[in-house]
């Protein structure tokens, strides 16, 4: 109703099967949204179309395109505008034959169309930064070894890292 009242347009469920028979419960329907012109029968009909959709992620990948405290799913839930985004897996490994397969996961994505179809390119664009990710992990485990041979070399002892706040010039600081 308030789809009817935003654009000034009617919206009636019908049997998709005869024209005029009584709706059923059971069968195919079809959704009839009438208007006062073109354009308000389109955006009417763009906040009625929903989409249900899967994304499949390797097991390895699920914490990192999650986020810690959920932080990157919710963001592409506020960025899209998607109802439902969150991770499903099967409960245990799957037999085929002589194998057994790696868990699967995936995100189960479901809300308007357009929102659906943004979140999923979001995601998936997320999901492409992930090697990128390991190798500015590794880069930085190797800089932190030949920071720590050179520290030996020059006969330094290694600093701890400051903790934030502590003589840094930010708030809480003693410098």
């Amino acid at each position: 109703r308030r789809v009817e009242q935003r654009y000034k347009v009617t919206i009636r469920v019908e049997d998709a099967t005869a024209s005029g028979a009584p709706r059923s419960r059971t069968g195919p329907q079809r959704l009839v949204i009438t208007g006062p012109n073109p354009h308000a029968v389109i955006l009417a009909q763009s906040e009625l179309d929903f989409a249900v959709d899967t994304l499949e992620v390797p097991a390895e990948m699920v914490a990192w395109s999650v986020g810690r405290g959920g932080k990157h799913i919710n963001l592409i839930r506020e960025l899209s505008g998607v109802a439902v985004l969150s991770v499903a897996r099967s409960k245990i490994a799957e037999e085929e034959g002589d194998a057994v397969l790696p868990e699967r996961c995936w995100f189960d994505l479901k809300g308007r169309r357009d929102a659906v179809a943004d979140a999923k390119m979001c995601l998936e664009t997320h999901l492409g930064y992930h090697p990128v990710y390991l190798e500015m992990g590794e880069a930085e485990r190797e800089l932190d070894q030949e920071i720590a041979e050179a520290q030996r070399i020059l006969g330094v002892r290694p600093r701890r890292p400051q903790e934030q706040g502590a003589g840094d010039g930010s708030p809480g600081g003693r410098g």
